[in-house]
């Protein structure tokens, strides 16, 4: 009888979860099919039970006298049960968004009725309980129109008044060339450190570029051009990255 469903479930509503263009049906498809399987082999045990000449309706009204008691025993499975209801209520994300949860940096690869599965930037699975999505923030990085990053570059106090506002020049200019940034780069000078004059460098991540490729075009164009111009960076150095949503 499972196999009689599933087979139905493959025959009629694969293929019209394959055309729809959304990603809500891949994320209910999974839970039909175990939902399904779930109420068959409960059917198919309680008329096993009933051929066996037990008392079907003396059964049940055991299990519920013992239902507060599995209950309680269950609560953690419900706690994830309710959290998978709430994700498709909510719809705080979907199938193939990438999200941060609790620690976790990654792409939402499938959501199930107790777990769902992310894959981590390193290509690591990791199985999370549904319940961990209602009870801490979710971060959904799919869904910012872009992303803002903050640097603080450290110049040498040698380049001077000129010097400085050549590079400023020279930061703006990155921003414009570079593909996958969105307008609107800042640079101006913010602070005097000991031995440096710091600029703040403030780029925009197009949403869908690849994050870390367009941060590693930005940040080698700058080096680049900096050395071209004979502008060095203060020594020692640091410059402190901030990522934020905007």
């Amino acid at each position: 009888m499972a196999k009689l469903f599933d087979g139905l479930i493959e025959e009629y509503l694969v293929p019209y979860v394959r055309k729809s263009e959304g990603n809500l049906d891949d994320q209910l498809l999974p839970i039909i099919r175990k939902t399904v399987g779930i109420v068959v082999w409960t059917i198919a045990v309680l008329f096993a039970i009933r051929e066996a000449g037990y008392d079907i309706g003396a059964l049940l009204a055991g299990l519920g006298i013992g239902g507060v008691a599995i209950a309680l025993a269950a609560k953690d499975t419900l706690s994830n049960f309710f959290g998978s209801v709430a994700i498709f209520v909510d719809k705080p994300f979907m199938i193939n968004d990438r999200v941060k949860v609790a620690g976790y940096d990654g792409t939402i690869v499938e959501i199930g009725i107790r777990t769902s599965r992310l894959k981590t930037l390193d290509n690591h699975i990791v199985t999370l309980p549904n319940s961990v999505f209602t009870a801490g923030a979710i971060e959904n990085v799919s869904s910012e129109p872009e992303t803002r990053v903050t640097s603080v570059i450290q110049l040498d106090t040698a380049v001077g008044y000129e010097g400085t506002k050549r590079a400023i020049d020279i930061l703006l200019k990155v921003g414009d060339s570079v593909a996958g940034l969105e307008k609107g780069t800042i640079a101006s000078l913010m602070g005097f450190g000991e031995s440096s004059f710091d600029i703040t460098f403030v780029v925009f991540v197009k949403k869908g570029a690849d994050y870390f490729g367009t941060l590693n075009a930005v940040n080698l164009e700058v080096l680049k051009r900096l050395e071209e111009a004979h502008l060095p960076l203060a020594f020692p150095t640091r410059i402190v990255m901030e990522r934020t949503s905007s």
